[in-house]
């Protein structure tokens, strides 16, 4: 113990190592958009040089990239695993054995429906995340580990 009465990690032995959750990561699907307007433009081209059949080429494309389109937007969302780990400053995240990085802004919504979920919000104009730890009593550390340094989420839609 210090002088001041806490350990020489600043209070961070109170909490354990690792907790983990449950989330949803959703990746980018620019490059999806990017390909399929260049499928457009191309069935655009075959259309107007093989023109009145290249209607039908057309249809065909754009059906193709519907689907394309379709497919790719259920895949984009996927649950993943991630480790909290309380004791850094700020709390570092892990994927299996890889660094994601650290929660050093954002916003907490600790009021979710279930008692085992947190909510967190990276940005003011971003959409609120829930994460679903394993235990309520998870949930509980994180958050009140993470609201040292992290304010509230004041429910910005």
């Amino acid at each position: 113990m210090n002088d001041a009465g806490k350990d020489s990690d600043g209070g961070l032995s109170q909490y354990p190592e690792v907790v983990q959750f449950t989330g949803v990561m959703k990746t980018s699907l620019k490059p999806v958009h990017f390909s399929s307007l260049l499928l457009i433009i191309v069935g655009i081209l075959v259309a107007i040089s093989l023109y009145p059949t290249g209607l039908l080429l057309l249809i065909a494309f754009l059906v193709l990239v519907l689907l394309y389109e379709s497919w790719m937007i259920r895949k984009s969302e996927r649950e993943i695993r991630i480790s909290l780990l309380l004791r850094e400053d700020p709390v570092g995240a892990m994927q299996g054995l890889d660094r994601v990085g650290e929660i050093s802004t954002g916003f907490i919504e600790t009021g979710m429906e279930y008692p085992n979920e947190l909510g967190f919000r990276p940005s003011s104009n971003r959409e609120l995340i829930v994460w679903t730890f394993d235990s309520k009593e998870d949930a509980q550390l994180a958050a009140k580990r993470l609201l040292e340094y992290l304010p509230r989420d004041k429910g910005n839609q």
